[in-house]
């Protein structure tokens, strides 16, 4: 693991996307993968890659709401993805 954060790219990440849907026949895809939304610019260029594929395909992702942005929101749903869960520590600055 290490501590170097590495992410693939978007173009890896939409290949195997549309790899599983037309070869496999796949029709939801959920990430789960807390560190999704982070950059934005890789949210947006796998969003655009989606969009132009125009996929048979939902999918959901994780997200920490600290990295989330609402432009990305927008972007997000165009591309079909369905849901963002959130995790939630507590409500609690006590308990957190």
């Amino acid at each position: 693991m290490g501590k170097q954060f590495r992410m693939r790219s978007a173009e890896s990440v939409v290949d195997e996307m549309q790899h599983c849907v037309e070869q496999l026949g796949i029709g939801e895809i959920v990430f789960y993968d807390d560190t999704f939304t982070i950059n934005k610019k890789r949210v947006v260029e796998i969003c655009d890659r989606l969009i132009g594929l125009d996929l048979d395909v939902t999918w959901d992702i994780r997200a920490r709401i600290d990295t989330i942005r609402p432009e990305m929101i927008p972007k997000l749903a165009e591309a079909k993805c369905g849901r963002i869960h959130y995790g939630v520590e507590s409500g609690s600055r006590e308990i957190q």
